[in-house]
């Protein structure tokens, strides 16, 4: 247990308690075949606090919280230990292309 502010934070086997966006879309790339991955600290340098985007074929035909259990999964144990907060969003290449032109059309 780690106290920073009269605030209790539980670390990892690891020591460590926070990561960096870099970290999390090496994960989700690794873990996730052919996935393209942003990862973005929505509180500018908070380490807990992220979005992430992901777009993978394996995606295909996969509701919303499936596509999220496939995230989920990946993350593992970090998403108990060093994520506070992270918003998903999850997109078939074919949705991120459509996504796109609907964009570049607006």
């Amino acid at each position: 247990m780690i106290e920073l502010g009269g605030l209790q934070y539980v670390a990892s086997a690891a020591g460590l308690t926070d990561m960096e966006a870099s970290e999390i879309e090496k994960i989700l790339g690794e873990s996730i075949a052919g996935a393209q991955v942003q990862a973005i600290d929505t509180k500018g340098n908070s380490g807990d606090h992220f979005r992430v985007t992901v777009v993978a074929e394996v995606f295909e035909g996969m509701g919303m919280v499936a596509r999220h259990g496939v995230v989920y999964e990946a993350l593992g144990d970090n998403m108990r230990e060093r994520i506070h907060a992270l918003t998903i969003e999850t997109l078939t290449p074919e949705q991120y292309r459509s996504q796109i032109v609907s964009l570049e059309e607006g």
